[in-house]
């Protein structure tokens, strides 16, 4: 039984080997033939459940394609690859590999940075030179212009380490090549730097003696602070030294020097800036202690204990920034030791620059309550500034409660911005119900100057909503002003049209002043067209002082023809008369004395302003003016 199955079994094994066989060579057969129809064809030899892809059956030609071997001319050249291509049958690397030196740097312009290929190739061919030929290597990238060896932050780690390698070999002869002309300003800077601070390591006497002999005055002293910056942190000993004795050092260079000295060790930076020269010991003290402050607030303050009063009130003032963005408490409780003076100035302006950014009310009750006018003064347009950047109305509120001072001014006209560019209907309806002083009226005028620097006829139309019992006429005067200078006949005809009568006058004057100083001529027209002697002597006022500067007789003919208005003709007379007198005494005098039409009155005080100007220049009380006047003038 065992015999037979086995004997069965043999006789099915055989079967089964001969039919696979047979099935493995038509395979064989089918393939091979698949694959020669193909080649022929030019088809592609991939399938997709038995079926061509969608792809396959687009891209199947319709006739036979020619190999382009059969169909092109034996003995015709093919073109070489273009400039990034590699060509077929050539690997990248190999190709980079065997094309010389100055094509690669080519091809590196061509390509710049993102041939990262290519500036590995570079690369390894520069460890790969000798360190006698490594300055070869060097000056080609040197002379480089293109994108490929900048890099972002300066030179490219490339030109870097060849830098560092021909460094190692010749320093001197590395860096004065990198000073040459030819070598790129942006690139001759870091170079040079790299080289230096490199021989420093070994020979910080060498590496600052090399600095000196940079010509170039903003690149010597970029070179030397980073130069000072490592010896702060390798040898300060001997920068020490070099600050001590070179006069021509900065002072910024030397607090480079202690900032970078003071990181490793400040009690012993401290101790340095009390050894430096006496005109640069209080600055470089307090470099020291505020690099001291970034890290280590409580060490700095004890620090400053120790200093003499007035450097330690210096101290103080210069280290409040630091400390606020610590703790905003202390810093107010250190500005609160400084007594009256500049360094109280100093550290309130940077106690406000960081309270104010956070809370600009709380920054603005606390300046308040200061005994102190110059301090309060000189932060206001720092805090108007930061409070308008949060809050604009709220900063507007408060500047409408100060006293209008030239800080003031400044920082309505911040406000007055950004809420121009904020939602201008909002802005206007309030405006338009604000209490009047002088610096809401300020604001209004700052206001529509910005309207109508953009849009002075949607400026004009804005402003008949102004209140009838707000003083209008500079908000009218600053329209027709911008106006003027873009279309000053668009503007004469508008300022017809003004309710205000005072605005009406002075939107005439602007109109005048500004329309004069381009075209003199088309103005003087205008004004003689004028209806009523008030807006016309509004207009030859405006001309006159347009005119005044270059043709001061011409400007007074014009003031002199103001017609019902004695007091207002004579002060502007006697305006352009004191101007003239300034420059040419005896041509005004002259001018004076050949006006008959003055009247008596008149000609007497121009001359006693004659006698108070000559009374002036000797030193005597002029006529009129009593000791207390002539004190506060």
């Amino acid at each position: 039984m065992g015999t037979i199955a086995t004997r069965r079994l043999n006789i099915f094994s055989e079967l089964n080997m001969k039919w696979f066989v047979v099935i493995l060579i038509f395979a064989v057969l089918l393939a091979g033939g698949a694959f020669f129809v193909g080649t022929r064809l030019n088809l592609p030899m991939t399938f997709s459940g038995g079926q061509p892809s969608e792809q396959q059956a687009s891209a199947a030609p319709s006739e036979p394609v020619q190999p382009e071997a059969a169909t092109a001319d034996a003995n015709e050249e093919t073109s070489p690859p273009q400039s990034g291509e590699t060509p077929a049958g050539v690997s990248e690397s190999t190709l980079l590999a065997n094309i010389s030196r100055p094509e690669l740097m080519i091809r590196i312009n061509n390509l710049g940075t993102s041939d990262a290929r290519a500036h590995h190739e570079l690369g390894r061919r520069m460890m790969d030179t000798p360190g006698d030929e490594i300055a070869e290597l060097t000056n080609e990238m040197l002379l480089y212009r293109g994108p490929g060896l900048t890099g972002e932050q300066g030179i490219h780690p490339l030109l870097r380490t060849a830098l560092i390698r021909w460094a190692e070999v010749d320093a001197v002869a590395a860096f004065r090549r990198t000073t040459q002309p030819d070598v790129p300003a942006e690139i001759s800077a870091m170079a040079s730097g790299t080289v230096l601070r490199l021989l420093s390591a070994s020979s910080p006497d060498q590496a600052w003696s090399l600095s000196k002999e940079i010509e170039e005055i903003d690149h010597r002293n970029l070179v030397q602070k980073q130069l000072l910056v490592q010896l702060g942190a390798s040898d300060p000993s001997f920068g020490q030294n070099v600050v001590a004795n070179d006069e021509q050092l900065s002072q910024e260079a030397v607090d480079v020097f202690f900032s970078s000295w003071a990181k490793s060790s400040p009690l012993d930076a401290v101790e340095g800036a009390s050894l430096v020269n006496e005109s640069r010991r209080d600055p470089t003290t307090i470099s020291v202690i505020n690099s001291i402050a970034m890290t280590d607030p409580e060490e700095a303050l004890a620090q400053i204990q120790n200093l003499p009063q007035d450097l330690e009130q210096k101290a103080l003032a210069s280290v409040i920034g630091i400390i606020a963005e610590f703790s905003l408490e202390d810093a107010k409780d250190l500005f609160l030791r400084l007594e009256n003076g500049t360094p109280r100035t100093i550290g309130l302006r940077s106690l406000t620059e960081h309270w104010a950014m956070e809370e600009p009310a709380a920054a603005a009750s606390f300046i308040d309550r200061l005994d102190d006018p110059i301090a309060k003064e000189s932060v206001m347009p720092t805090l108007l500034d930061l409070w308008s950047n949060r809050d604009p109305m709220g900063a507007a509120r408060y500047a409408f409660s100060q006293t209008v001072t030239s800080a003031i001014t400044g920082g309505i006209l911040k406000i007055a911005e950004r809420l121009t560019d904020d939602d201008l209907e909002s802005t206007l309806a309030w405006a338009n119900n604000l209490n009047e002083n002088q610096a809401s009226r300020l604001f209004v005028q700052q206001l529509y100057d910005r309207i109508a620097l953009n849009d002075p006829g949607k400026a004009a139309a804005t402003a008949k909503r102004i209140p009838p019992s707000f003083d209008s006429q500079m908000v009218y005067g600053t329209i027709a002003r911008r106006w003027a200078l873009q279309d000053p006949t668009g503007a004469a005809t508008w300022v017809e049209t003004i309710p205000d009568e005072l605005g009406k006058r002075r939107a005439h004057y602007e109109v005048a002043l500004q329309w004069s100083r381009t075209a003199p001529s088309q103005a003087a027209e205008w004004i003689n067209t004028l209806p009523g002697s008030v807006y016309r002597n509004r207009g030859m006022i405006g001309i006159s002082y347009a005119i005044q500067d270059v043709d001061p007789a011409a400007a007074l003919q014009w003031a002199s023809a103001v017609d019902g208005e004695s007091e207002f003709r004579l002060a502007q007379v006697t305006r352009i008369i004191q101007d003239w007198r300034s420059t040419e005494p005896a041509a005004a005098d002259a001018w004076i004395a050949a006006s008959d039409w003055l009247t008596i009155e008149e000609r007497d005080t121009l001359e006693e302003q004659a006698v108070s100007a000559a009374a002036k220049e000797n030193g005597e009380i002029p006529i009129g003016e009593t000791e207390a006047q002539q004190a506060a003038e």
